[in-house]
């Protein structure tokens, strides 16, 4: 089974690959490139805590809310099988 989409759409590498800026300068997702998305299989307890992650995430607010972020980015980039040079491009960092 696949990650659960909200959790995985909200995912930094996934904002990354994905975006497309409209000609108001926001994001917005096309289907045709969404329905492309190489979404990896993800074990019950990652499906778990990315829902349990993704739930607390609309109740919490500032550093709570980063540390959140930063986890279910750590476990998207562990279905991906990113090693740390690929996630700091991605991040940035």
């Amino acid at each position: 089974m696949a990650v659960c989409p909200l959790e995985f759409l909200n995912d930094v590498l996934v904002l990354h690959e994905n975006q497309h800026r409209d000609s108001w300068g926001g994001v917005r997702f096309i289907a045709q490139y969404v329905s492309q998305l190489p979404i990896p299989s993800a074990s019950a307890e990652a499906k778990v805590r990315l829902a349990e992650l993704a739930e607390g995430a609309t109740k919490v607010k500032g550093a709570e809310l980063a540390e959140g972020e930063g986890e279910i980015n750590r476990i998207v980039f562990g279905l991906f099988g990113l090693s740390a040079e690929e996630v700091a491009l991605v991040t940035g960092e």
